[in-house]
């Protein structure tokens, strides 16, 4: 089977570490002559034109160089799709979410609630520099 994929953007401001992996999370725009996604409402506080997708580099190594990636950098990155499991608490997921504060009912305990899914990420087996968002058309407002 086929499981290829290449793509440019811009690297966000997320960048950490999972399970001995360098993460970060890439804005990439598409190009004009694909469907384009509809306007954000007004009150978004980052950048909706871009698609949003994890980067995942095993080890903090691309091909075994290891990555020095800083926010705004324009990549091109090479690898392949891949997936993980992702657990976590309806506590955890109310924690991260944006807005009000939850109120559970009476005798609810969010604790023992689980979620478990799959995270599919791009796994990179390259990563190319090709610039910085101050060399090109410089977007704002990064997630």
């Amino acid at each position: 089977m086929l499981n290829v994929v290449i793509i440019e953007g811009y690297v966000t401001a997320k960048i950490w570490n999972w399970s001995g992996d360098r993460c970060f999370r890439l804005a990439s725009y598409r190009d004009s002559h694909l469907p384009q996604k509809p306007p954000p409402p007004p009150e978004t506080n980052h950048d909706q034109r871009a698609d949003y997708v994890t980067v995942r580099v095993p080890g903090g190594a691309a091909g075994g160089i290891p990555v020095a990636i800083q926010p705004g950098q324009r990549v091109r990155v090479h690898g392949f799709l891949g997936s993980r499991p992702w657990r976590r608490t309806l506590a955890e997921i109310a924690r991260q979410s944006q807005g009000a504060p939850v109120v559970w009912g009476e005798g609810f305990n969010p604790q023992q609630s689980v979620l478990e899914d799959e995270v599919v990420d791009i796994v990179a087996e390259r990563i190319i520099v090709l610039g910085s968002s101050q060399e090109g058309e410089g977007r704002e407002g990064r997630k």
